[in-house]
């Protein structure tokens, strides 16, 4: 900070000689009160234009909810916008009125996602005027895991198991990937949801399995079907749910690609979890 520094004046002095002195005193605090007009332009109108380098606004004794700085009209910032909080890790932006945004919204979290933690929750409409897209579904990434159904711990037992709860946490998209079923008797065979009650599933979470590659190194066709277990699903489905949902008993081998045809979707309902979509492998030579 700068400092106004004059020359005192004793009172031995002679006053015309110090003349001299008291111009430069004059001087000195001209100047320095037109430095200070620069920053601060007292004369606009209306209101004053303040210019400074930085800025700090102290909060001393009162809250950080407390509200020490306001703007009646409009703000422009050229840089970035950091909201750190009172402890420096964490705070919050309130929007009381419309949100406009010329450029990309990017929301991340650099750590791995952590349930109920990071969560954006529109109770809003949503109108999308341009396009769209879900990059869950199009191809394996972070939050749309590849789940080998045999890696899966053997549990309730080899050919039914269960998709562990943490990573099924925001989860849209699961690929499936068979080429480790090879026909043996310990192939898992079908895949248990999590209950809706987990605190890992989300309410009204929909989740879609497609299976990304077939069953491999099986010499004969598999004859074997891959279904949903229906444990933990709405009490209407009473036996587990073949992958291709369509009512029928045909089902595409585990070890064709035609069975990659084939995805389900479910919801996580009430009651348990619901299909709300599912397209079927249809062999058209039977047509």
């Amino acid at each position: 900070m700068a400092t106004i520094t004059i020359t005192e004046i004793l009172g031995s002095d002679n006053l015309a000689g110090s003349r001299i002195t008291l111009n430069n005193n004059f001087k000195t605090l001209q100047n320095a009160v037109n430095t200070i007009e620069q920053r601060l332009n007292t004369s606009y109108v209306p209101g004053g234009s303040l210019n400074v380098g930085d800025a700090l606004i102290k909060k001393y004794t009162r809250p950080t909810t407390q509200i020490i700085f306001v703007v009646e009209a409009s703000g422009q910032i050229q840089g970035d916008l950091y909201v750190v909080g009172a402890t420096n890790t964490t705070g919050s932006v309130g929007i009381a009125t419309a949100l406009n945004v010329a450029g990309n919204v990017i929301f991340s979290n650099s750590a791995s996602p952590t349930p109920n933690t990071y969560t954006l929750d529109n109770a809003l409409r949503v109108i999308a005027s341009n396009g769209y897209a879900h990059e869950q579904f199009y191809t394996a990434n972070t939050y749309s895991p590849v789940v080998s159904p045999n890696a899966l711990t053997a549990s309730p037992s080899n050919t039914l198991r269960e998709l562990d709860a943490t990573s099924f946490w925001n989860r849209r998209v699961i690929h499936i990937d068979l080429s480790a079923n090879t026909g043996i008797a310990t192939d898992c065979l079908s895949l248990r949801l999590p209950a809706v009650t987990n605190p890992n599933v989300e309410y009204g979470q929909i989740v879609t399995f497609s299976i990304d590659v077939p069953a491999g190194g099986v010499s004969a066709p598999a004859t074997d079907i891959f279904t949903i277990d229906n444990t933990n699903l709405d009490p209407i489905y009473t036996t587990p749910i073949p992958f291709n949902y369509d009512g029928s008993t045909v089902t595409p081998e585990l070890n064709v690609v035609d069975i990659q045809k084939s995805y389900i979707s479910f919801c996580a309902a009430q009651t348990g979890w619901k299909v709300i979509s599912a397209h079927h492998y249809v062999d058209v030579a039977t047509y």
